[in-house]
């Protein structure tokens, strides 16, 4: 009793520990890393991901018994290339690296630094965004089984000359501050079938939910279709024999909570075991999502497919329903293939989407791109966006796109 109240006060004073050194460092000035821009508040809040992240690690660590290690455990797989393959979403940095160390036992944990280069037909002008950030993932386990995963991943950005942007980038040239997964997931049943989660969630829609598309240019139909790609609220998760589910009730407003207008958001989906050569799922969603003063009332539902043939991989996703009182209906094919060892990804897509509400219109853009992951630390990619055709008197245009990625 006495040595587990010991491993408690030293997890609680790990904590408040981590909490003042991150937020000194990362307040001291505004200034830091050179960055005469960028605003105190932003670089609090990556402060504050990092001393979260070691946080939860400490007071996890302080529940394991002296002397008893964790059991292994396999983190999950994200499918980044095709279903099956390796775990590359989280990259190899092993626990006896220095940041995935700090963390303890059954943690993966990068420093990420991207750049990303955008030019447009329509413009002709060059933009970019600078990403850099803490990505961690954690299993925290007790003394004979795990208890949940706590990831957290918090970035700051900086946008220069960039009109497609997220909502919560109020400027063509700006910086701000990105959650993109900050979740507990914890396991209320020890076979995997029942699991609660809490935090800013990924939400479960169509083939994005599958794959690892969190800060690259390989982007599916989430964003689009549901206005949000993560959002900040609760959900169910679990994996049955046949048949993988995620439920979750969220904000419906993003990247920061507001309740302006009482928005919300449910989606959920259903598929066959994510293991699989072939897998289906069905969505669905219903919420009004938004900033204040923009909020959308979105109902929408889809089918996504994936087969896996050799080196080849084939994706489709079909769907509609109604978005602001506007009938919609989309659909996307994409043709992958990749080398023997799943470093190299090029891939062919087509996207169709289509306005049912007095008439038809329809827009189509075919997308052509390479991504490269030589190991668990450089991703490299480019890829080119054709508008085909475009919704009402809309002009096309041609979006090239190249970043670098370092994970270290």
């Amino acid at each position: 009793m006495t040595v587990q109240a010991g491993r408690s006060w030293a997890a609680l004073a790990g904590i408040s520990a981590a909490i003042r050194q991150n937020l000194k460092l990362f307040g001291q000035n505004d200034r830091y890393w050179g960055v005469p821009y960028l605003e105190r508040s932003d670089m609090l809040r990556l402060g504050f991901a990092t001393a979260l992240a070691k946080a939860g690690a400490t007071a996890a660590l302080a529940q394991t018994p002296q002397g008893q290690a964790p059991p292994a455990t396999q983190l999950p797989h994200r499918y980044p290339y095709a279903i099956g393959s390796p775990d590359l979403a989280w990259p190899a940095v092993h626990t006896s690296s220095g940041l995935s160390s700090w963390f303890g036992d059954n943690a993966r944990a990068a420093l990420d630094v991207a750049t990303r280069v955008m030019i447009d037909e329509q413009t002709g002008k060059p933009g970019a965004v600078q990403m850099l950030g803490l990505d961690l993932h954690k299993v925290v386990s007790g003394d004979s089984a795990d208890i949940g995963t706590l990831t957290v991943q918090g970035y700051l950005l900086r946008f220069d000359n960039v009109a497609m942007r997220p909502d919560f980038i109020e400027d063509d040239d700006d910086w701000d501050f990105e959650w993109r997964i900050v979740t507990w997931n914890h396991k209320l049943s020890s076979d995997g079938a029942l699991n609660a989660k809490l935090g800013h969630i990924e939400l479960p829609f169509g083939l994005e939910h599958t794959f690892d598309s969190n800060g690259t240019l390989r982007n599916f139909l989430l964003m689009p279709h549901i206005g949000v790609m993560a959002d900040w609220g609760v959900g169910i998760n679990g994996t049955l024999e046949q048949l993988d589910y995620e439920l979750t009730l969220t904000r419906g407003t993003g990247n920061e909570w507001h309740d302006s207008g009482d928005p919300f958001l449910a989606c959920g989906r259903f598929a066959t075991p994510c293991e699989g050569n072939f897998v289906a799922g069905l969505s669905a969603c219903h919420g009004d999502t938004g900033l204040p003063g923009r909020i959308v009332r979105r109902t929408r539902a889809a089918l996504d497919v994936q087969w896996n043939v050799g080196r080849f991989a084939l994706l489709g996703e079909v769907g509609g329903g109604r978005v602001g009182g506007v009938d919609v209906a989309s659909a996307l094919f994409e043709l992958d293939i990749h080398d023997d060892s799943e470093t190299f990804l090029g891939f062919l897509r087509c996207v169709v989407e289509s306005n049912l509400s007095g008439g038809s219109d329809s827009s189509i853009q075919a997308v052509a791109g390479l991504q490269w992951r030589p190991d668990s630390h450089w991703d490299l990619s480019a890829q080119v966006t054709q508008d085909l055709d475009t919704l009402g008197s809309a002009d096309t245009n041609t979006v090239l796109a190249a970043q670098v990625r370092f994970r270290f």
